[in-house]
């Protein structure tokens, strides 16, 4: 499965490593000496690193409150991206609210809000059961510094090819949305997300 992943992303990105690092017990130095063992030993250093999923690296510090530490570690995060100038990307979840509203907002990240002061980019998969039947889903954009949030992307999600098409793009500051765009317009998808 590795292999095949790694293949199929190649082949859009070019040069790609996945490396599975132990949950909760992997902290920012494990990520670290990897990122060196793979610089030194194979000559690569990414410009992006997809960590699946932030809330399970081992805070830099435990403070005794759960979350107070993810707050801490996105920080962190964040902070040590920079250094290695490297793209962070990672996924985060829902709390319960979050499930049951058609549109999640950002006080429904499960664990910490403020894990959204640290990013530079927000973006939540929104899906009522009515689009789930239609296949269809929206890709909000709730955190992006400098600029008010609102923005979104009508998807339609094929699963058994696991594929994306951007069927409409929505501007609260346009008139009309967008229809029949089969490439996401430029800068929404690119940026330090963390």
């Amino acid at each position: 499965m590795q292999e095949a992943l790694r293949v199929f992303v190649s082949q859009m990105v070019g040069d790609v490593r996945i490396e599975y690092l132990t949950p909760d017990t992997t902290g920012i130095p494990e990520i670290r000496a990897k990122l060196d063992e793979l610089d030194f030993l194979q000559k690569f250093r990414p410009d992006l690193l997809i960590v699946d999923y932030a809330d399970k690296v081992r805070p830099p510090v435990r403070t005794g409150s759960d979350w107070q530490d993810l707050i801490k570690l996105y920080t962190a995060l964040r902070a040590k991206a920079r250094e290695w100038n490297v793209a962070l990307w990672t996924a985060s979840q829902t709390n319960r609210e979050g499930w049951r509203a058609d549109t999640p907002e950002a006080d429904n990240v499960a664990g910490a809000f403020g894990k959204w002061g640290e990013v530079d980019i927000g973006l939540v998969l929104c899906q009522t059961r009515v689009e789930r039947a239609k296949d269809e889903a929206r890709l909000s954009l709730e955190a992006l510094r400098g600029r008010p949030s609102g923005d979104y992307l009508k998807l339609r999600l094929d699963r058994a090819r696991c594929t994306v098409m951007v069927l409409a793009q929505h501007n609260p500051q346009q008139q009309q949305p967008q229809q029949g765009r089969n490439q996401p317009p430029g800068g929404v998808l690119v940026g330090t997300v963390v």
